[in-house]
Parts: C-alpha cells; structure tokens; sequence
C-alpha cells in the first residue's frame, strides 16, 4: 500500500508540472505511465526492504559528514555551527528526522511537517533533545504519533494547524489545477500556510537552538487557526 499510494501521488505531481509546462497529450501520457511506474520493481519487494530503517538518516548525516571544505562553498561551511544542528523535514523526510535525531549526536532539535507515522528506532529509543511535530487536518491522522515523542524526546511540542492537508506545508498549494480538484490541499490559503510553516520552523529553532524564546510556542501569540500544546513527558 505504501509503495501504491506512493506511484500515484508522484504521477499526480509529475502529470500537474507537465500541464502547467504546456505538454501536449502524448507527452502528458508518457510522463503520467512513467511517474506511475517508477517504483513498479518495490512492488514485490519484501515489507521489511520497503520499511526499512537502518538507512533513515543516511541523507542527513552524508551531508554534514560531506561539507565542502574549498571555495565559496567550504567558506560558508567553514562557517556553520556543528554543535547546533537543528534537524526539520516534511512527510517522510520528518520520519527520517526523527531517526536522524536518535541516531546523531549533532541533532540537537528536531521537527517533523506531517510524516505520520514516525517508526524506526525512535520508536524506544530515548534521546535528550526536543521535537516538534506539526498535524494537517487529516482524518484519523492528529496525535498518531505523540505517545513515540513523548517517550523519546526530552521535550515535546505538538502543533496542530485547522484546514491543511499534507501537502499545504509545501509550495505545491501554489500550483492549484488537478492536485487542488483531486482535494489535496486543505482550505487554507496558500499564503496562509506558508505563513505558519515559516513561522513554526523558524521560532521553534530560534528557541530550542539559539536560545530565543518564541511568542507562538509560549502563547504570546494566538492563531485561531493553529494549536500548539506541551505534551508531558512519558518516562516508560
């Protein structure tokens, strides 16, 4: 089912960028049967390769393992702070954080846009660093994943965000057409979410890395249309 639902959702955005390129039909169904079948081979795969874990956060520690060290790249590398890595992704990159965050030392804050569920080590893993996890309005979806982040981080902030679905805490809500007829973005508007995504993202780690507090965290400020809660920590 993962790998199905997968297929799918890279045809609908591969076919939705082909429209909006002005594509002709014929290339439309050559792009929309190669988008669908791009990961045909997973299909028979056993469920324990398609889910697996071991290799969750190889992309984040390839990067900072792999800074470029010349050139105007390797000045700004030179420049960053490897003791306060803050560590965020959406969907399954926010599961992939959270393996990341248990696996590395250099995490020191992690947070996840809407990867639901988290699995991996985390799940029993404890790790003395806070996290936060942001909830669209899926059905059946807020709160899956709170009883692994109250175990597993020292500190945990759930935010809930009314009228988004999962892709609103991207720039995909921009491209309206098919996705927004297909009801894959929530009510919100486009500006809106990336008002709040940027906003989470940006205080949240402000806070928990550079040690600035922030108003939306602590309640100074109120959104009618974002919950953020302090869930207690749950020792066992």
């Amino acid at each position: 089912e993962l790998v199905a639902n997968h297929m799918v959702n890279v045809a609908i955005v591969a076919l939705t960028m082909g429209l909006r390129a002005g594509l002709g039909r014929a290339a439309l169904v050559q792009l929309g049967m190669a988008a669908l079948l791009h990961e045909l081979g997973m299909v028979d795969l056993p469920e324990q390769l398609v889910k697996r874990v071991d290799a969750l956060g190889d992309n984040e520690r390839a990067v900072l393992d792999r800074l470029p060290k010349d050139g105007v790249a390797g000045r700004v590398a030179a420049r960053l702070d490897l003791r306060k890595v803050g560590a965020a992704g959406h969907s399954m990159g926010g599961v992939a954080t959270g393996q990341f965050c248990v696996e590395d030392r250099r995490c020191k804050a992690g947070l996840n846009l809407d990867g639901i569920p988290q699995y991996g080590t985390m799940i029993d893993t404890p790790r003395s660093v806070p996290f936060l996890m942001v909830y669209s309005s899926r059905p059946a979806r807020a709160g899956a994943s709170d009883l692994v982040y109250r175990r597993a981080a020292s500190k945990y902030y759930r935010v809930d965000v009314a009228g988004t679905q999962h892709v609103d805490f991207t720039d995909m809500n921009y491209w309206g057409g098919p996705l927004r007829e297909r009801g894959a973005f929530g009510e919100m508007t486009p500006a809106r979410a990336a008002e709040v995504t940027r906003t989470v993202v940006r205080e949240y780690f402000g806070q928990e890395i550079l040690g600035r507090k922030s108003p939306l965290l602590s309640g100074q400020t109120k959104w009618t249309d974002v919950t953020v809660a302090l869930l207690p920590k749950l020792e066992k």
